[in-house]
């Protein structure tokens, strides 16, 4: 096992933001287990309405996503966490409406079957979401100016 890590590691010497943006990725397939099944939860074992039961797991999946990019992703040790969370939060905010627009789009306007919209929804806000929690919500101010 040691020799698949130090494989792995020894690839991704000098590729910083591609580990980073894969583990992004991996952290989002958590959040959608977690949100999924959060929203199950609620909806069949609490019985709460969809709305209740999606806006649920959106903020339980937002808490894990925030905790493992802070910690394990960016590994952000410069400046509020507080600063931080508010700025993730808005970035995360934002693509979810992004999310609800481009669902729109592609299910009420271009009339395209809505079992492929998480795809395509996942490639779009992805890498927003990743640039902007790179370059904003975590940026290590102590490197500006780094090349």
């Amino acid at each position: 096992m040691k020799k698949i890590i130090d494989k792995i590691n020894k690839f991704f010497e000098g590729r910083q933001s591609l580990k980073q943006f894969v583990q992004f990725c991996l952290v989002g397939g958590s959040n959608f287990l977690i949100s999924a099944l959060t929203y199950w939860g609620c909806f069949y074992l609490l019985h709460t309405g969809e709305f209740v039961a999606y806006i649920a797991g959106f903020l339980v999946s937002v808490v894990n996503a925030y905790y493992w990019n802070l910690v394990w992703v960016f590994k952000h040790k410069h400046g509020s966490k507080k600063a931080a969370l508010a700025k993730f939060l808005a970035i995360y905010t934002s693509t979810f409406f992004l999310g609800m627009l481009i669902n729109y789009v592609f299910v009420t306007v271009l009339k395209q079957e809505p079992k492929f919209f998480p795809f395509l929804n996942t490639a779009i806000t992805t890498p927003i979401n990743f640039f902007l929690s790179k370059m904003w919500a975590f940026r290590d101010k102590s490197k500006v100016g780094e090349k």
